[in-house]
């Protein structure tokens, strides 16, 4: 008699879990506790997901979602990829972005105000687990349909593999992104920073400024000129002997290697007169990822939408008969 009430409430339990209704108190739930460890421990630490954590994560998260799905019971492996989960992680994350975009966010790397970490939304505890379930219900979604692998379902494959590497990317790569900035004075060659703790490091690359250029906007009674336009003239030295002559503005950043490099600021004292400028250069070992999963996911909406017009034209085809 016991054995039977434990498994009716078992089941009352997957049933309420695997409804829209569980599925929102579960991601209620996490968000919940998230905000908990924000208001006692603070905000995740920086470098928490870093290499080689992140990837052990992942590659964590693959494993846990293939076990899963080859379990005898796989009522957890239904939830877990279930459409019910995957709305409610959506719409958890679709109000954190709406914060996001809403909220004035302090940079990168640094303190915020709010408590609830509302002004540092990507380093806040509740954005960090729901960016973790929703990461995970996705890679259970793609296991269960590669699991019963069908080739016309190509569309779908191409689409949510490229979804799930630029989620990926994004979110567990965000923490091995290294940015630096490195102001250069005219006519001079630099490749040393300071990293976040004023260590001086020296970069595989060095730039060298030949010229800064600024306009700006007519001046307004009395008060100084504010710029409308700046932009430096480099040249860019890298350990295999390339010279690269590039112009680098605040809207244009240049390439090189795996660096991008930024317009970032100038002397602002001299305005037009400035000697120096400085860049923002960051590295992504993550970023082929991004583009790979970019690249797949416009063809599998390509794919879709082609199957679409074709299904289209076919009922059309068949009415006129």
């Amino acid at each position: 008699m016991r054995k039977s009430v434990v498994n009716l409430d078992s089941s009352t339990l997957w049933l309420f879990l695997s409804s829209y209704k569980g599925a929102f108190a579960v991601v209620g739930a996490v968000a919940l506790a998230g905000w908990l460890l924000q208001l006692t421990i603070g905000a995740v630490p920086v470098g928490l997901l870093s290499f080689p954590v992140n990837a052990l994560g992942l590659g964590l998260m693959v494993v846990v979602s293939v076990f899963l799905a080859f379990l005898p019971c796989r009522r957890g492996f239904a939830w877990l990829s279930g459409l019910s989960l995957s709305l409610a992680t959506l719409s958890g994350m679709a109000v954190l972005a709406l914060v996001l975009g809403l909220v004035p966010q302090v940079p990168v790397g640094s303190e915020g105000y709010s408590a609830l970490g509302f002004d540092s939304l990507l380093r806040a505890w509740p954005f960090v687990l729901l960016y973790l379930l929703m990461t995970f219900n996705l890679t259970a979604v793609l296991v269960r349909r590669f699991k019963a692998f069908k080739w016309s379902s190509y569309a779908f494959y191409l689409n949510h593999l490229g979804l799930w590497l630029m989620l990926v990317a994004a979110g567990f790569g965000a923490a091995d992104k290294q940015r630096y900035v490195m102001p250069v004075t005219e006519g001079t060659t630099e490749w040393r920073v300071y990293d976040k703790d004023d260590q001086l490091l020296e970069l595989p690359l060095a730039i060298k400024l030949i010229d800064f250029r600024m306009e700006t906007y007519p001046a307004r009674l009395g008060m100084a000129p504010e710029p409308r336009f700046f932009e430096s003239d480099v040249v860019v030295y890298t350990r295999d002997e390339q010279r690269l002559e590039r112009s680098v503005s605040v809207n244009a950043p240049i390439r090189v290697g795996g660096w991008m490099i930024y317009q970032y600021g100038y002397d602002a004292e001299r305005g037009k007169e400035a000697r120096w400028s400085s860049f923002e250069l960051v590295y992504d070992r993550w970023a082929p990822g991004t583009y790979l999963g970019l690249v797949l996911f416009v063809l599998g909406a390509l794919c879709l939408l082609w199957r679409g017009t074709k299904t289209v034209k076919s009922r059309r085809y068949e009415s006129v008969e």
